[in-house]
């Protein structure tokens, strides 16, 4: 926390770019001077899976999985792309990364995204897809649920180990590449409550760690409504990032406060997104962030901001292992306000 007792905290796109050690100490150093608490770093997506543990073997009651072969790029969907590189990190890499951070007092928060943007691993195990989905796991299908569960299980006890404080699921943009807005669907379809189970559960997994879970607002209290499919772990710290737009209804921050979750205030309005200069923040805009206002403009109390570096277009600085980047975000990290 900072001095006003606060989390200030970038987050870091190394799931569809990779970032080499030696960048992610550079922003580590520009984070330390602009006051950050804490590092997430984001090591799998669609476009990317980017983290190689010692052992990359995860079993359950359905059977044993090799993760190996989907490390490296992902997929490219639209304008999102992979950069090319198909480099990861490693377990001597993360450890001395989480080392680096520490040794300048920032937490790092490791982040897997599930049950939607799991693509890059999805594409070697198809059958635990969702339906029309490249991207998300069925939620319906034991397999696919157990599969997520153990994936989140091993990495959380990876982290947990290296002495991390907190772990971020994502949670978010479930099954979109559908054709409609996943959430809308299930929650429309009643199945909404099984993504409630999976929630609790993955918040369960990163608690028996010793950890606070963490992910985006999405699909918490999707619609403005906290009682139909049942109660989501009140632990959860939501970063908040989007209000939602037409046919994607996300819950206002005011429900989820009244609900008791503490929230960070990711306002999308502040990205900085490599390939779209169009949505890169300068220092200026930066700097006039205010933690208290959600996007859209709404208010309501935060425990602390988040300035995202997303990784869109990947490929957009070639494979210099995300140097260009951390030199570019660099000022910006200096002014973000909060």
């Amino acid at each position: 926390m900072n001095e006003n007792g606060k989390m200030r905290i970038f987050f870091l796109d190394a799931g569809r770019k990779y970032f080499s050690p030696s960048a992610i100490q550079k922003i580590l150093d520009s984070m330390k001077s602009a006051r950050f608490t804490h590092l997430i770093l984001y090591v799998s997506d669609n476009q990317g899976f980017r983290l190689r543990l010692r052992d990359m073997t995860l079993s359950t009651g359905y059977g044993t999985y090799d993760l190996a072969p989907a490390l490296g790029d992902g997929y490219r969907d639209g304008i999102m792309t992979p950069d090319g590189s198909n480099s990861y990190l490693t377990a001597d890499d993360i450890e001395s990364i989480c080392s680096y951070a520490s040794e300048n007092g920032i937490g790092l928060i490791p982040s897997v995204n599930m049950p939607g943007h799991l693509g890059a691993i999805l594409e070697h195990f198809p059958h635990l897809r969702f339906g029309g989905s490249r991207s998300s796991i069925d939620l319906q299908n034991p397999d696919a649920v157990a599969f997520a569960h153990a994936l989140l299980e091993k990495y959380a006890a990876y982290f947990a180990a290296l002495g991390c404080k907190y772990f971020h699921f994502g949670a978010d943009e479930y099954a979109n590449d559908t054709g409609a807005m996943g959430f809308s669907r299930i929650y429309g379809d009643g199945t909404m409550r099984d993504f409630v189970q999976f929630v609790n559960k993955c918040a369960g997994i990163i608690k028996s760690h010793g950890m606070t879970p963490m992910c985006f607002n999405d699909g918490i209290y999707y619609a403005d409504n906290a009682d139909k499919y049942g109660k989501i772990d009140g632990d959860i710290i939501v970063t908040y990032w989007s209000r939602g737009w037409s046919g994607y209804d996300l819950a206002a921050p005011a429900t989820l406060a009244d609900a008791g979750f503490r929230l960070v205030n990711a306002n999308a309005d502040y990205y900085w997104v490599l390939g779209r200069p169009d949505w890169q923040l300068d220092a200026k805009k930066a700097a006039e962030f205010d933690a208290s206002v959600f996007n859209g403009g709404i208010t309501a109390p935060s425990v602390g901001s988040m300035l995202c570096v997303w990784c869109d277009r990947a490929d957009a600085d070639g494979t210099d292992g995300g140097d260009a980047v951390a030199s570019a975000i660099a000022p910006v990290i200096a002014a973000f306000g909060g």
